[in-house]
């Protein structure tokens, strides 16, 4: 795996926390695919270019979300790809329920988990977003 940390963001009563995970296994990542719930652990990057805290990462990518609904995005030293599916509706579901929030399109949202875990996976070997969906910059 090419993925050199791995960094969940975790809400809680009074604030959030990121627990960070350097050199993870494919196992610690679907342990916490597995857990996002959109509120409390509703944010998981898979970083493996440099990260430098408070500045967008050169090389991750994003997923946000969780009970079967995910935004997917992966940074590309200053470009930003997009999962996209066409063939899902415009309506609006909020993807991230604690601290500010966010809606998203469903049309933006990967609602498939076998899928989702092959797009990771795909992207921590390689480093590369996964040819067998239809990203957008």
């Amino acid at each position: 795996m090419l993925v050199r940390l791995l960094e969940v963001i975790w809400y809680y009563r009074r604030g959030w926390q990121t627990i960070k995970y350097p050199h993870p296994d494919w196992f610690t990542i679907e342990f916490w695919i597995d857990r996002m719930d959109r509120d409390k652990i509703p944010i998981l990057d898979l970083h493996i270019g440099e990260h430098i805290p408070g500045d967008e990462p050169e090389l991750a990518l994003n997923i946000l979300g969780g009970r079967d609904e995910y935004a997917l995005m992966i940074y590309d030293r200053g470009n930003i790809l997009y999962y996209y599916d066409s063939s899902r509706g415009d309506s609006a579901i909020e993807i991230w329920e604690s601290d500010r929030g966010s809606y998203q399109s469903t049309k933006s949202l990967c609602n498939d988990r076998n899928l989702l875990l092959l797009i990771t996976r795909y992207f921590a070997e390689t480093g590369k977003a996964f040819p067998g969906v239809e990203w957008r910059d």
